[in-house]
């Protein structure tokens, strides 16, 4: 909903992180996965807000967030 919110969608959103030589296909491939690195947390964080500021539904997010902060 976040992208579509933004008007593009989740494969484009895949397309251009992959850009990025830091991050592998494991993070742009393999959805479903549980994450870790100092950034990814982070980088949640922010997508929370974006999403809270596009007027988006974060509560997944959100509760990404809350059940890796258990592990």
């Amino acid at each position: 909903k976040i992208a579509g919110a933004l008007g593009i969608t989740t494969r484009e959103v895949a397309d251009i992180v992959r850009v990025d030589r830091r991050v592998s296909a494991y993070g742009t491939e393999f959805f479903g996965q549980p994450f870790g690195g100092k950034c990814l947390p982070k980088d949640l964080d922010q997508l929370i807000a974006v999403a809270h500021q596009v007027g988006a539904d974060a509560s997944m997010l959100e509760a990404v967030r809350d059940f890796n902060k258990k592990l």
